[in-house]
This record gives structure tokens, C-alpha cells and sequence, in this order.
């Protein structure tokens, strides 16, 4: 098993949710920390669906007034109308790596994604070869080290799909495990 954690300073989650308080930015934020989620809304209720949807997905969802300096943050999704307006701020601390979607946008400390994760894994396997899949805009590091990458078909950004060695069929499709069949991956 592997652990490796670069978490997002407490002090840098309080000046972003300072930012979007002081502008009244209608952002709402989910926090992930290592045991729990934490969830945060400054937005309208244009946003109540998005919100429903997303307490859904966690598990374990707090208010953002029990957040305690000593919960170990290592990503936080901004989404809302005013998403785009909080980034010269974010950009502006430049501790962060930021990831920007459709429709939300993803901060982890700087130099963190998926691919720091690969290299460790790499370095432990080195006699393996290792397979990875992305649809998104975080997957970038990440495929560029795979000795095979595989771009979903469903993913919305071309570079990812241009950059790999394969790519699935739809998500929807289901056939996943027939596209490693195909490919003799099994």
C-alpha cells in the first residue's frame, strides 16, 4: 500500500473562503479531506439540483463551521455561477494546481495530481507495466506516464483523447471489459 499525502494548508482554505465571502461570489465549495467531506454553499438556488446531486455522491457531509484546522484537506471543487470569477485570485496565491471544467473547478497544492501518485507506483513496480484511463482535464499527467493510456470515449477535452494510446468506447456503452478483451489487457 502506498500513502502519500500533500494536503492544502488550513490557512489557504480560509483565505479562499474569505475571497468568496468578501466578493459575495455565488460559489459553493466541496472539501475533501481524508475521512470526512465537507460542504460549503455561497451560491443561489439555480444550484439546489447540482447541490442534491453532490451531497449524494459523499458519504459523510459536514458544515463548513465544523471545519477544525487539524482535518487534512487535499481537494476542493468550486462550482457556481461566479466560478470563473474567483481565479485570478486563485492564480494570483500560486500554490495551486487548477484543474478547470465545465462546470466546476478543482484546486490541489501545486505540483499534486494523479501522476505523482503513478510515479511512486512506478518506482515500487518497476518490473510491471501500468495502465491508466482518464476522461478528464486532471488526467493529463497522469496518462502521459502510463505505459498504456486510455482516454474514455466520453471525455469532453480532444488533447486527451489525442494524447493516448487508446480509447474506450462510451461509458454508457458498458464495455469496458470487452474493450480489454479486444486489446488482450486481461
Amino acid at each position: 500500500m502506498i500513502f502519500d499525502k500533500n494536503p492544502i494548508p488550513y490557512d489557504l482554505v480560509s483565505q479562499i473562503i474569505l475571497e468568496i465571502q468578501d466578493k459575495k461570489y455565488k460559489i459553493f465549495l466541496i472539501i475533501v479531506c481524508f475521512e470526512i467531506n465537507l460542504f460549503l454553499k455561497f451560491g443561489n438556488e439555480n444550484d439546489a439540483n447540482l447541490i442534491k446531486k453532490t451531497k449524494k455522491q459523499y458519504n459523510s457531509v459536514i458544515d463548513i463551521q465544523k471545519l477544525e484546522p487539524r482535518e487534512e484537506i487535499f481537494l476542493i471543487n468550486l462550482f457556481g455561477e461566479d466560478k470563473d470569477k474567483i481565479n485570478p485570485f486563485l492564480e494570483q496565491l500560486d500554490c495551486f494546481q487548477i484543474y478547470y471544467w465545465h462546470t466546476h473547478t478543482d484546486l490541489t497544492m501545486k505540483n499534486i495530481n494523479k501522476s505523482t501518485g503513478i510515479v511512486k507506483i512506478k518506482q515500487k513496480y518497476p518490473d510491471y507495466e501500468l495502465i491508466c484511463i482518464g476522461d478528464g482535464s486532471n488526467d493529463l499527467e497522469m496518462l502521459k506516464l502510463a505505459d498504456i493510456s486510455i482516454a474514455m470515449g466520453n471525455s469532453e477535452y480532444p488533447y486527451i483523447k489525442k494524447m493516448a494510446n487508446l480509447i474506450t468506447p462510451h461509458i454508457d456503452d458498458d464495455s469496458i471489459y470487452d474493450f480489454f478483451k479486444l486489446h488482450k489487457l486481461l
